[in-house]
């Protein structure tokens, strides 16, 4: 029932994105129902607070924090507060990854090295054949939490 009416939460927030995104001029109104969407999903799923951006054409049409970051003294979530996001940023990695694939002509199977010269592993065969699937894998040798300076949960 809840992942039911989080998807719904979802596909409403989604769709009130791409409506306002769909227009050539969006109002500020069209923007605004994202306020109502963004409060509704911070209270079913008892979640202080939240920053969501909508650009569209490298313009930045909405760009708003919503509820609290901190619950003791109400400081405000802005649409500058960080969050830390953990491994859900993995899902927009790999899919950058692919629209990069997409627009230069690229393949899962590029290696790195021939896009980055500079890039090596400890090991030179490693090295040669490192490819771009090769950076969403576990299967890679990188060390756990490879270039991820943020520790989860704090020690």
């Amino acid at each position: 029932m809840v992942l039911h009416r989080f998807s719904q939460l979802v596909a409403s927030l989604l769709l009130c994105a791409v409506t306002a995104c769909a227009a050539s001029n969006p109002t500020s109104s069209q923007l605004n129902q994202l306020d109502s969407v963004i409060d509704k999903a911070l209270t079913t799923f008892h979640t202080p607070g939240m920053s969501v951006g909508v650009i569209h054409n490298g313009k930045v049409l909405y760009a708003k924090g919503r509820g609290y970051r901190h619950l003791n003294n109400k400081q405000s979530v802005n649409a500058d507060t960080l969050f830390r996001l953990a491994s859900t940023s993995k899902a927009f990695t790999a899919a950058a990854l692919a629209l990069a694939i997409d627009e230069f002509d690229l393949s899962w199977k590029t290696r790195v090295i021939d896009i980055l010269p500079e890039f090596q592993m400890q090991d030179p065969w490693v090295t040669r054949e490192f490819t771009l699937l090769d950076l969403l894998t576990h299967r890679s040798g990188l060390g756990g939490g490879a270039g991820d300076s943020m520790l989860w949960p704090e020690p």
